[in-house]
Parts: C-alpha cells; structure tokens; sequence
C-alpha cells in the first residue's frame, strides 16, 4: 500500500447562489482553484435532487431517484 503525507493541507469554501445547478457550478469553482482531489463535505437546503449512484458491477450510473422539494 502507498501512502504519502502531507504538511499542508488547503480548504476551499464555496456557496452556491439560490438558482445555481450544483454540479456545474461546482465542477466550475473546482477548476478554477485547480482542485484535483480531495473530500467534499457540505450543508444547506437543496431543491429539485436528481440522485444517482455509480455502479462499477454495471459500468456507470443506476436508476436515479428524484427528491421534490425543500431537502436538508
């Protein structure tokens, strides 16, 4: 097993304007900080969740599950 450590560790925080569509807005602050990996942990309300889990059995992503409505 390979481990590597590190003595800096950097944080980004990011807030998603009401409107915004998480995954692009995301995928975009993302990029423009040059953030190749790392943990993403978040909070808030989302509305209108579309959920899909990969699979690596069936090569890509399973039957979505939609949530309506205010969610926290």
């Amino acid at each position: 097993m390979k481990a590597e450590t590190s003595e800096k560790a950097r944080h980004i925080v990011l807030r998603a304007d009401v409107g915004e569509v998480l995954p692009e807005a995301l995928t975009r602050a993302l990029r423009e900080h040059r953030v190749v990996g790392g943990w993403l942990r978040g909070n808030g309300v989302l509305t209108e969740i579309d959920l899909r889990a990969y699979g690596a059995e069936i090569g890509g992503h399973g039957a979505g599950r939609r949530i309506a409505g205010p969610a926290q």
